[in-house]
């Protein structure tokens, strides 16, 4: 009876013992022992979700990679004050035009190169011209001595110069002798303009320093066209024109065609 007794005290003291801290047992189990078990847990998958890739014995090749072909290099030269070189492979050069070359070589002369005349005009800075010339002058025949100075200016393909010119003349009666001092403005046309040579366009005035019967005499003109070429190291010129030898009196003044052919040097 007694052991009947103890074992329900027993069961009755371990039935309560459960009831009340088994839950807090348990809780405090998870505290300590449940964390680290998530931890561990974290960032794995599970073992169905892991695909296995069968594993070959033999790594594959990778495919060969073709060597770039060797392009042959075209050059393309602009000849001018600055030379260019310009590089490019075949295969962009084979959608360029033709005249490719020629429209870069056109474009950088219009650029860099200076036109003919600026050119001519520049060289001939500072070089002074002496010449002779003998015919007719303004309908009286004369011989004359000039001296021309290039200027600066340029119209279009024209460079200028200025010419002094002194002469001795007389009319066809002989009866009358001038001694003339003119100054001409005179553009310079290079060959291919006007004509196939050199040729010049001369305005001008002059003025009769001296005339026999008539001492001093007064203002006259001229214009002239003439052509010229090298030779005898220097230039031979032809000129024709009309002009004014004016001596004061209409009946002594001359007055007529001028066609003058002379030679000039630096």
């Amino acid at each position: 009876m007694r052991l009947k007794k103890t074992l329900a005290i027993l069961f009755l003291i371990g039935f309560a013992v459960h009831c009340s801290g088994f839950s807090n047992i348990h809780r405090y189990w998870k505290k300590l022992f449940g964390q680290k078990e998530q931890k561990k847990s974290v960032g794995k998958k599970p073992a169905s979700q892991i695909s296995k890739k069968p594993v070959s014995r033999y790594k594959k090749k990778k495919p060969a990679v073709p060597a770039p072909k060797a392009v042959p290099m075209q050059t393309v030269l602009v000849k001018g004050p600055l030379s260019i070189s310009i590089e490019s492979s075949a295969e962009s050069m084979d959608l360029v035009m033709p005249s490719f070359e020629a429209n870069v070589e056109a474009t950088l002369e219009s650029m860099f190169e200076e036109p003919q005349a600026e050119q001519k005009a520049k060289e001939s800075d500072g070089t002074r011209e002496f010449g002779i010339s003998a015919g007719l002058f303004s309908g009286a025949v004369a011989i004359n001595g000039e001296v021309r100075f290039p200027l600066q200016k340029v119209f279009g393909p024209a460079t200028t110069s200025i010419r002094y010119l002194f002469g001795i003349a007389q009319n066809e009666n002989s009866t009358t002798r001038y001694y003339p001092l003119q100054a001409d403005y005179i553009f310079n046309f290079p060959a291919g303009y006007i004509t196939g040579v050199e040729n010049y366009i001369g305005l001008g005035l002059n003025y009769t320093l001296y005339s026999s019967g008539n001492g001093i005499g007064m203002v006259g003109w001229q214009a002239c066209y003439g052509i010229q070429s090298e030779g005898f190291s220097g230039k031979l010129f032809c000129e024709l024109g009309y002009g004014l030898i004016n001596s004061g009196s209409s009946g002594t003044s001359a007055k007529g065609v001028s066609l003058l052919l002379g030679y000039r040097k630096n």
